[in-house]
């Protein structure tokens, strides 16, 4: 029996982790193998400003704030940044990914930087996804119905189906799924 590979986008929130509960209902740790991503803001490095003229009479360049001094002899470049950032995001999924393992699915964590619903795009094509579940915020009325922002992109861009889920207060729980086909329901789990 194969495999499947599940992609689930967090956010870092409690809230987005709230599908987890739900792909466990679905598949069996025999059956599936779970991508956890974690998407951020692109880190940027730290360096000192160039130095410049001190006076017009003095042939002598110098810096104009301490923090330009220091930042030019221990400069904090963009991929330690990044590093940095990607391990703190890795990190940041330890407890959940230790949870999932412990009920012995096999899970990965990978951090990436950029737009989040392009990377999940992205992510989708080079891990082989056969499937992306995500909690999306609930909405009212007719428009509850119909996703938006980062979760309508992945809809309607993705190649594999995908599984929303809206967290809700109180009662069912309803979930929009999406297929290859791009016909929507709703249905409570």
């Amino acid at each position: 029996m194969k495999r499947h590979t599940v992609l689930i986008p967090l956010d870092g929130s409690q809230f987005s982790r709230e599908i987890v509960p739900h792909i466990l209902r679905r598949f069996a740790p025999e059956e599936c193998r779970l991508i956890l991503l974690r998407v951020g803001h692109m880190p940027h490095g730290l360096i000192g400003a160039s130095p410049r003229p001190i006076g017009s009479h003095w042939p002598v360049n110098g810096y104009t704030r301490a923090e330009d001094v220091s930042r030019a002899y221990h400069p904090i470049y963009s991929t330690q940044e990044e590093e940095s950032e990607r391990a703190r995001l890795i990190d940041s999924e330890h407890a959940l990914k230790g949870m999932l393992e412990q009920a012995g699915y096999e899970v990965r964590v990978i951090a990436q930087f950029g737009d989040p619903a392009e990377e999940i795009i992205t992510a989708i094509r080079q891990l082989n996804a056969d499937f992306v579940a995500m909690a999306i915020h609930g909405r009212q009325g007719f428009r509850a119905f119909l996703p938006s922002g980062i979760s309508s992109q992945v809809l309607r861009r993705s190649s594999v189906p995908v599984l929303l889920f809206q967290p809700l207060a109180r009662g069912a729980q309803p979930v929009t799924t999406s297929h290859k086909d791009g016909y929507y329901h709703k249905s409570a789990m």
